[in-house]
């Protein structure tokens, strides 16, 4: 069973719920936001999907997980990814060392000199082949990107904070909360990139649900053209569907695009209107 969803769930909810506690470690959360039940209401969402997932974990049989690795500058301050690799690393370095034992069902070279020939054949030849081919696949896939005209970049690129909220017009930029609720108040529309299930459980007043892309990408330039602006939100600085979505509309021609890291939970932390 694969879990690698259920332990990244797990990983950002226990996250989101320590930054809550950060406000005032010496307090519980609930007396630290008994005023605002936004975001009282956010954590019980949050323990009843800890829970959850949790049975997930526990129940799991036969389990396997699978972590994607961002190569982006930041990877170095990530200690649990970079322990996985170490993990991952030390696994490989131990089948390398294993003997390879020959299938049952496989016909046995007949008695002679050239037994011990097949044998060395069986243990060699394999992992050569294996690493020919992940080489010539990594020295293919490279090339093939530098001779794309839309080429992907190796690191991630970081989005850029702006000050002036009228001088943008090229690439997603990320605003403040301050500059959110100032976009907000003039009618921009707004695009939540969370999964359907965290939309209806609460939003932001009259957002739009990022559902389908291409059903998105048409919706909005149907409304206002590719130039008009564009708020995207997720559920906090820790997500990044959000920048990832707005990323995806600008390779499509957007060229408005407010990135508000901060997401949801900063939204209703700050007491503004929710639905």
């Amino acid at each position: 069973m694969d879990i690698s969803a259920a332990k990244g769930k797990i990983s950002n909810i226990s996250k989101r719920l320590k930054k809550l506690q950060e406000k005032d470690p010496d307090r519980t959360i609930e007396e630290i936001y008994a005023d605002k039940p936004n975001v009282l209401k956010l954590v019980t969402d949050y323990r009843e999907q800890l829970v959850k997932y949790e049975s997930i974990m526990a129940n799991a049989i036969n389990t396997t997980k699978f972590q994607s690795i961002p190569l982006s500058k930041s990877v170095g301050e990530d200690s649990e990814l970079l322990a996985f690799v170490d993990e991952t690393l030390a696994t490989c370095s131990a089948l390398r060392k294993k003997p390879i034992k020959a299938a049952k069902n496989i016909i046995k070279p007949k008695a002679g000199p050239i037994k011990k020939k097949h044998k060395l054949i069986m243990l060699r030849v394999p992992l050569n082949q294996m690493l020919a081919i992940v080489i010539l696949s990594l020295v293919v896939g490279l090339i093939a990107n530098i001779l794309r005209s839309d080429s992907i970049p190796i690191l991630a690129k970081k989005i850029s904070i702006v000050e002036d909220l009228n001088d943008v017009s090229g690439e997603p930029v990320s605003i403040t909360l301050d500059q959110a609720k100032n976009l907000f108040d003039k009618g921009v529309v707004f695009v939540d990139a969370r999964d359907d299930q965290y939309f209806k459980e609460g939003h932001i007043p009259n957002a739009w649900n990022s559902g389908f892309f291409m059903e998105l990408m048409f919706k909005l330039d149907s409304a206002q053209t590719k130039i008009g602006p564009v708020v995207l939100y997720c559920s906090d600085d820790e997500c990044g569907s959000s920048e990832e979505l707005a990323n995806d509309l600008f390779n499509e021609g957007f060229t408005k695009l407010y990135v508000f890291k901060g997401g949801w939970l900063e939204w209703s932390k700050a007491g503004y209107p929710v639905e």
